[in-house]
């Protein structure tokens, strides 16, 4: 072998260009690290492979292969594979029988052994039922790699093997047995477990080993090889079991799973000196076998090597194994140990406190054949030295971790790839996945392929030699993971303090728990967990509780056990993101964003009772928790710390995985523990107090803890007196579980806790009013257990909490106390209170560092008395609340750094008072509210993500979204059973990966296309909603990041998607792929531009006749989508065709889909031609054919169908046969000819004469078809004497072809009469003449008559508008039952002063809101014109209001609130707000914004519908005592609030830009006062009846308005936005019956009916103001109407031409 690796290495230096960088520098790493992932290692042909033993295979396998080399071409794998390895036995059969079969199998390699088979093999063997191996030590071999093996295609299965090994006797439980993993290869992901006993236990008690392969990076090995683990032997068994996931496994193009592993086992004995196990020496002081201490009560080595039974040890020729000594603290005598063989394994002895150099010193001058190195779980300390690298040449494998105190530089060998790797605390490990492993697989499946054997086996030989490399490479990488994890290496090292490292204890490895001293600390990292394939055991430490004297904790029913955590992170993600950003790091207890599997620090109680162990406390994520109380009963054995995996058992969702695999180190968890005894008595307290107090400061220098509190009469603490003199306290002030304290006075001149302040299960104390000096705490604020205790008055004094404010199972009433507190320096934790029903009293809290957890307060209503918070830096957690109906406290929270989750609280009404919040940094859910209605974000931009300035906290370089990990959340609502509504702002920008909306039967409408469309989206699961429609094909654009979308359930989501839509789309119980219904189909569409009439039609265009008898070509306009469907399906619209005999039909070519996307547009006309020439046919002659063309989209409905008017198809030329031409010329230049007979199926289209002059072309002339004759005149120079001429006539028929010539006979030309042609000139001069003259007078008549009319016509509406203006301004003079309107001749307001109503609001006045329509949009379309836009806008509504009369009360951005006396006047201000936007000559940069172009009226000539800015109005009646007003004591002006305002101010978001709304009150007013009159009798329409408030349940009749004599009549809106109508309004069907005035509308057809018609309408009027100043007012006020003013008419001075038209007499008014 030797000789063999030397020439291998001889040829590869030759086949070598140059030489590679020297190891351990940067540019080695930087060329190797795009190597790829290797599952295993490399193998070559399997045909070489059967006659060869794997590197590394046990030494019976190596023996027994010479036996079996010679059968195993005769041995039948493929059956044994097949019927033995993945059936599961019969479960009737026993063990015993299962065993009998399974060495059945192996009968046909026993039969035809020379020698005799070692019975280990039976680990040859595989069963998902077991197979038995009886023997001490033994070899476990399985491979499908084997000669003959099959692939196994069981994609979707589990595939299962187990063996149950049993020992003998001699062995007893507790015997640590070495299983040595010389190599675990796999090409699907496989994990490997060993068991302490018999069986595999569900609950994972017996779980020591864990080994993952081929999907989980530097979590577990991706290469194993020499790999160590150890279990213990109980009941005499141990259990290993090697499981394959082929459910997530791709098969494509790999053909199959294979696998293979190759394990020794083997007992190792407690080899310390005892009379039982003596050490038998060699000569030269080797011991032949291993060297093992484990489990001894040893404290040193030096303590076996004084043994006499030991004397003369230098070696041990198969390793050493010194592990689990609880008491081993020191390595002196390593020294003497010359030379080990096999690996060094020096682990989990947690106090074994040593110098690390020491110990790497000692290896470094170690001789022997080292395989590796394990020196992980100890206490070794300080700095690695660099010998380190010189062991790391000689061993592949060297194992530092966990050894919390190791620090300081890396060494020199690592420098380089740290450089290359690492970015701060990131290390990513990216898979090549373009060679190595590839061609393995390549190679694989092309094993049955002989014919390139030869190429192959070259190719395989190469690929073991890179192996070899790779190999090298990744247990190089491996050693650096190994090095780093668990410990502080890189960190710079502290000044040590042996005592206190003594007393650090890192985390026990798999299996193994650690015993801790009375204090200490407790110390690990994720890194070290991930690295050890952290499981339910592998982190516990056992405090053991006796009685007083001994060295363990004494119990004497007082001692408080004290938990204060520095730092915290345990996994709560499972494996969805890096460290805990999925779920931002809390622990929400749900599925959706902590996985099916959370590790939580536990802190457990274990006595008679509970002998398995009773959690008192739970903590879990990277949130530090406030310190944690936990008194210690009599009854207690041990107090048990751990760090458990706790398995949900819940279905997961589908959620997108991360496409890098990134090892971080995410967190270090630090706990510092103390047992302590507390003061119970006054006279202790008094003692402690003199003992620890500066009586100069006031300062007491030590913590002080309170419990347990007894005494008889005057030692009973029942205040705190005795801290009378305590000004500060450097430490915590913690009283817990003191039945006698009934206050805290005494601690008036506290006013410092350095620490935390802990108060609980006091049940007498029911005040803290003695802390009403205190103004600094340091640490967290806790709160919990103390019934009496109703209020936190008296700390009004505290601003600040430094880190957690705890409220837990308590019984108060609110938070009132805490009124001054701004900001709490952690989490904000309110849980299990059974009282309190809001958060009043925390009026000042604007931040919260850490998570805000609300959960299990069963009377919580509301949050009220959050109003200034506006930032959380951690989560939201809003759980079990039962009582809590909406989130009202929390409307100016902007930003939520981590997740936002509100979950379970059944009575939860509706969400919509997060009106500002923008940002959520992690996860936002909401889930399983029962009663949940709505959920509201109008704010929102950014969820899912960090902020812009945030970004360079991690990779700020990922570019692609979708690898882009700070975006790995979801954005979700789920299980909200009554869900009906969820609205996101339109200005998001991004969401995260995911988008969980599912399971809310009652959400409807179409998908939320907008948000799966938004940035980072890659999964979406929209299933099991009331979604319909079908699925926008924008997504289906490279544009957008979406990967995959869930729709099932959802039955009316119907259409279908591109076809070349790469989107997964899971479409299981819906309509998809079927036609949506109650959807329009797209209709075609005719912009303006210039068109033939036949263009102008909606209709296929097509030659009406055609030569052409294997071609259409016809041409159609576009069509495009016509419901409020996104604008993406426009581009999704298909077109098919049919051809037919007859309209409509296609029974010639059926209706097939025509590709337009290569045809010629022109403007809005699609041309396409049908060629069938390919198909070897043709048109039938003669045949009249129709074309019809039909367009659909992705909703699967197909419109109407729109036809050609025909095409005949002729493709015979014109016939001539009986075509005759005649020519006639005279000699006077004058000619005619004439032709007939041509003939043509399609008609003819035209014809062409050529005249000849003697044989040559003279005038060629060309005539449409319908002509038989031409005539013409030439010169007397053209007419020669002996002029020959001639005549050809060639016909073109309708389909285009063209005749044969047909000629004239040849002529010259003929006399003709001179007298007559005279005279026929002059009289035609003659004729035109006469003609001429009456023509001019005719036209002469005609226009004058016509100028009188006009001129008439013009003074006849010069007098009808004056008339109008006159009736109009009497109207609006008169018009009201209260006389003067108020407004005088300028429109103005007479006085009003606002200031009255301060003090009265009796009086009725009217409120109204404006806003601009989608202003934000317009300000980020145009930043420049719409500041033009809004200064206008300002200007225009300022103005409207002086000439009103309207009161200012405040503006909001563009929106105004303004105020009015009466309702005429506020109706006049819209008419007027609106009337001058529209005249406005709004610059060009305006107008081209989005919805600001002008819209011409179709009513009134050059007036405007819509023209600039879209502002909607709404107005309501302020009733007396429905309002409040209050005037500034300084600017004097007058604010309004109340009932009315709130009602106003919702009314103004219903309506839409341009719209005006009135309230059915206002309106009601109006009409009850029979003003109408007074504002022009405008337009009403009942709206409907709508629910204006959810949370009041209010309802209110809504009206539209608009002035009748304005375009703005013609304005047509949608309905009201975001209300529920619950009955539809009756239209304009609201004019009351005729009371008090009356107006009449006439239409004035003649002048002669003037007289009449006015007075009538003066009689009518008159009449109608003597019945309204008769008529009593039922109003208190009585109101004198003043007569009646004259009405001035114009004067009628038209001339009328009847004799008898009367005119009319001013007298009349």
């Amino acid at each position: 072998d030797d000789d063999s690796e030397e020439e291998d290495e001889d040829d590869d230096s030759e086949e070598e260009e140059k030489t590679p960088p020297p190891f351990g520098g940067p540019s080695y790493w930087q060329s190797v690290f795009d190597l790829p992932t290797i599952t295993g290692g490399s193998r070559g042909d399997e045909d070489d492979q059967i006659e060869e033993v794997p590197v590394g295979a046990p030494a019976q396998i190596d023996i027994a292969a010479v036996d079996l080399k010679a059968m195993r071409d005769r041995v039948n794998w493929k059956k044994i594979l097949q019927e033995r390895n993945w059936d599961e036995a019969e479960p009737s059969l026993a063990l015993a029988q299962q065993n009998l079969q399974g060495s059945q199998l192996l009968t046909p390699i026993q039969a035809t052994a020379t020698g005799t088979v070692d019975p280990t093999l039976a680990g040859l063997m595989c069963s998902p039922e077991g197979v038995s191996i009886q023997s001490e030590t033994g070899n476990i071999y399985y491979s499908t790699f084997s000669a003959g093996a099959t692939k196994v295609n069981t994609a979707g299965a589990a595939i299962s093997c187990l063996w149950l090994v049993d020992f003998p006797p001699g062995i007893p439980d507790g015997t640590l047995i070495a299983i040595a993993m010389h190599e675990i290869e796999s090409t699907a992901p496989a994990m490997l477990q060993v068991y302490s006993g018999p069986q595999t236990c569900t609950d994972g008690d017996g779980l020591y080993t864990q080994v993952q392969v081929g999907d989980s990076g530097f979590s577990s090995p991706e290469l194993v090889e020499n790999v160590f683990t150890f279990v213990p032997v109980a009941k005499r068994s141990i259990a290993i079991q090697f499981e394959l996931d082929t459910s997530s496994y791709e098969r494509s193009d790999k053909g199959g799973i294979e696998f293979s592993l190759d394990m020794t086992y083997f007992p190792l004995y407690p080899y310390h000196p005892s009379p039982q196990y003596p050490l038998a020496l060699e000569g030269d002081g080797m011991l032949p076998g291993e060297l093992s201490l484990y489990q001894s009560n040893l404290t040193s080595f030096r303590e076996m090597l004084d043994n006499p039974a030991a004397r003369g040890l230098t070696g041990a020729d198969s390793g050493m194994f010194i592990m689990n000594n609880q008491k081993f603290q020191s390595l002196d005598g390593l020294e003497e140990i010359k030379t080990v063989n096999g690996p060094i394994v020096i682990s989990n002895n947690p106090r074994l406190y040593a110098p690390i150099s020491d110990i790497i010193a000692w290896l470094d001058k170690l001789s022997g054949n080292i395989t590796s190195v394990d020196l992980s779980f100890n206490d070794f300390y300080g700095t690695i030295p660099k010998e380190y690298c010189n062991i790391l040449e000689k061993v592949q494998r060297f194992d530092l971790s966990n050894n919390i105190n190791l620090c300081g530089e890396i060494p020199p060998c690592m420098k380089g790839i740290d450089d290359v790797l690492m970015k701060g605390d990131l290390f990513e490990w990216r898979d090549a996945g373009t060679s190595g492993d590839d061609d393995d697989d390549d190679d694989d499946d092309d094993d049955d392929d002989q014919e390139d054997n030869n190429s192959k086996d070259a190719k395989d030989s190469s690929n073991e030699e890179d192996a070899e490399e790779v190999i090298d490479t990744y247990s190089r990488l491996q050693s650096y993971m190994l090095l780093w994890g668990g410990n502080h290496i890189g960190e710079t090292c502290p000044v040590f303090n042996s005592t206190d490292a003594a007393r650090t204890s890192g985390c026990s490895p798999l299996g193994y728990k650690t015993i801790l001293p009375n204090e200490g600390k407790i110390v690990f990292d994720s890194l070290g967990i991930e690295m050890q394939n952290f499981a339910d055991t592998s982190c516990a430490w056992d405090l053991l509780l006796s009685g007083p004297g001994s060295e363990e904790t004494p119990n004497d029913g007082k001692s408080i056990l004290l938990l204060d955590f520095e730092s915290f992170y345990t996994r709560v993600v499972g494996d969805r993101s890096v460290c805990n950003e999925f779920s931002s790091g809390h622990n929400f207890y749900n599925n959706i964003l902590n996985g099916p599997v959370t590790h939580e620090f536990s802190v457990s109680i274990f006595n008679e009772t509970y002998k398995r162990g009773l959690n008192y406390f739970m903590a879990s994520g990277s949130e530090i928790p406030p310190p944690y109380i936990l008194k210690v009963e009599p009854s207690w054995k041990k107090v048990e710390m751990k760090l458990e995996k706790v398995d949900t058992r819940q279905e997961m969702p589908q959620l997108a995985k991360s496409k890098t695999k990134i090892i971080k180190q995410c967190g270090e968890t630090s706990v510092s523990y103390r047992y302590q005894q507390p003061i119970s008595s006054l006279g202790n307290l008094t003692t402690f107090i003199q003992n620890n107090i500066n009586m100069v400061t006031g300062e007491l220098r030590n913590n002080l803890l309170i419990s347990s509190c007894s005494g008889k009469n005057g030692s009973q603490i029942q205040d705190l007196s005795a801290l009378k003199n305590v000004r500060k306290i450097s430490g915590d002030l913690i009283i817990v579980d003191c039945p006698t304290l009934k206050s805290l006075d005494g601690l008036e001149k506290l006013t410092n806790v350095s620490r935390s302040l802990i108060i609980e299960s006091n049940h007498l104390l029911n005040s803290v009013s003695g802390l009403k000096s205190l103004s600094y705490l340091g640490g967290s604020l806790v709160f919990g257990g103390n019934r009496n205790l109703s209020s936190l008055e008296g700390l009004e004094n505290l601003k600040h909490i430094g880190s957690s404010l705890k409220v837990q199972n308590t019984y108060l009433e609110s938070f009132r106390g805490l009124n001054n507190v701004m900001s709490i320096g952690g989490q904000l934790m309110v849980s299990d209170n059974s009282v309190i029903t809001n958060f009043d009293g925390l009026f000042s809290l604007t931040r919260v560092e850490s998570t805000m957890m609300i959960k299990h307060n069963n009377n919580l209503k509301t949050l009220s008395g959050l109003e200034f918070l506006m930032q959380v830096g951690g989560s939201i957690d809003i759980q079990l609340n039962r009582n809590l109906g909406n989130l009202t406290g929390l409307e100016n929270l902007v930003n939520v750094n981590g997740s936002f989750a509100v979950l379970h609280n059944t009575r939860m009404k509706n969400i919509e008072q997060l009106t500002r919040l923008s940002h959520v940094g992690g996860s936002f859910l909401v889930a399983s509210n029962k009663n949940l209605n709505s959920i509201e974000l109008p704010a929102a931009r950014i969820f899912g993500g960090p902020l812009p300035a945030d970004w360079s906290y991690r990779s700020s370089q990922v570019e692609n979204p979708k690898l882009d990990e700070r975006y790995n959340h979801v954005f979700g609502a789920a299980y909200n059973s009554q869900l009906r509504r969820m609205n996101v702002s339109e200005d998001i920008e991004r969401l995260p990966w995911n988008l969980y909306i599912s399971d809310n039967e009652f959400l409807s409408g179409y998908t939320p296309w907008n948000l799966l469309s938004t940035e980072s989206v890659r999964t979406s699961v929209l299933s099991y909603n009331n979604y319909n429609g079908p699925i926008d094909p924008y997504l289906c654009q490279n544009s957008t990041t979406i990967e995959v979308i869930n729709l099932a359930g959802n039955t009316d989501i119907c259409g279908s998607v591109p076809d070349d839509c790469d989107l997964d789309v899971v479409s299981t119980g819906t309509g998809l792929y079927n036609p949506c219904k109650d959807v329009k189909a797209p209709t075609c569409v005719l912009y303006p531009g210039n068109h033939t009439d036949q263009e102008k039609l909606c209709t296929v265009i097509a030659h009406l006749f055609s030569s052409h008898d294997m071609a259409l070509h016809f041409a159609f306009p576009k069509f495009q989508s016509q419901d409020s469907l996104p604008q993406s399906y426009n581009s999704s619209v298909k077109y098919q065709f049919g051809v037919g005999t007859e309209p409509g039909i296609d029974n010639v070519n059926p209706f097939s889909t025509m590709d337009v996307s290569n045809e010629l547009v022109e403007g809005e006309m699609i041309k396409y031609s049908w060629n069938i020439e390919e198909r070897h046919m043709s048109l039938v002659n003669g045949q009249t054919y129709y074309i019809s063309v039909s367009a659909f989209d992705l909703t699967g409905v197909v419109g109407e169908n729109i036809t050609s008017k025909g095409t005949m198809i002729d493709v015979i030329p014109p016939n001539v046969t009986k075509a005759e031409v005649s020519l006639l010329i005279d000699l006077d230049g004058t000619y005619s000819i004439e032709w007939n007979g041509f003939t043509s199926m399609s008609g003819m289209r035209d014809y062409e004469i050529l005249l000849n002059r003697d044989s040559k072309p003279f005038n060629l002339t060309k005539v449409p078809g319908d002509m038989k004759k031409i005539k013409g005149v030439m010169s007397e120079e053209d007419i020669g004497n002996g002029t020959i001429f001639d005549a050809k006539v060639k016909g073109w028929s309708m389909s285009g072809l063209s005749s044969p010539d047909v000629t004239s006979i040849p002529v010259m030309p003929r006399p003709a009469s001179r007298a007559h042609a005279s005279r026929v000139v002059i009289g035609t001069a003659i004729g035109i003449a006469l003609g001429c003259l009456l023509s001019a007078g005719i036209v002469a008549i005609f226009v004058t008559k016509y100028v009188r009319q006009q001129r008439k016509k013009a003074k006849e509406r010069d007098w009808l508008r004056k008339l109008n203006s006159s009736v109009y301004a009497y109207l609006q003079g008169s018009g009201t039952s209260r006389g003067d309107s108020g407004f005088s001749d300028e429109g103005s307001l007479s006085s009003f002063n606002p200031q009255a109503l301060d003090t009265d609001n009796s009086k009725d006045i009217f409120f109204v809101f404006t806003d601009i329509q989608s202003s934000t949009a317009l300000c980020e379309e145009d930043a420049d014109a719409y500041l033009l836009l809004q200064e206008a806008h300002d200007e225009i509504v300022r103005n409207a209001l002086a000439l009103t009369g309207g009161y200012e009360v405040d503006t909001e951005g563009d929106a105004f609130q303004c105020m009015f006396p009466n309702a005429v006047s506020s109706l006049l201000f819209c008419f007027k707000v609106q009337d001058l936007l529209l005249e406005y000559e709004w610059p060009a940069s305006v107008l081209h914004l989005n919805g600001c172009k002008k819209v011409q009226s179709k009513l009134f000539r050059d007036k405007n519908i819509w023209s600039g800015p879209k502002v909607r109005m709404a107005l309501h009646a302020g009733l007396a005592g429905t309002y409040y007003a209050k005037s500034h004591p300084t600017t004097r002006r007058v604010a309004f609030g109340g009932l009315a305002w709130e009602t106003t101010k919702i009314l103004s978001d219903l309506g839409h830009g341009g719209q005006i709304i009135v309230s059915e009150q206002a309106w009601k007013h109006l009409i009850d006062n029979a003003d109408e009159g007074a504002v022009g009798y405008p337009l009403f329409e009942d709206l409907g009846l709508y629910e204006i408030d959810h949370k009041e349940r209010r309802a209110m009749r809504i009206l539209q308005c608009a002035p009748a004599r304005s375009p703005v009549s013609e304005r047509v809106f949608e309905e009201l936005r975001d209300a529920e109508m619950l009955d539809p309004g009756k239209g304009m069907n609201i004019v009351p019956p005729m009371e008090g005035k009356v107006a009449i509308v006439s239409v004035i057809i003649e002048p002669s009916c003037y007289i009449d018609i006015i007075e009538t309408f003066l009689t009518l009027i008159g009449k109608r103001e003597r019945a309204a100043n008769n008529a009593p007012d039922d109003r208190a006020e009585v109101v004198s109407v003043g007569s009646l003013s004259p009405l001035a008419l114009p004067e009628y001075d038209i001339p009328n031409e009847d004799e008898d038209a009367t005119v009319l007499d001013k007298s009349v008014s």
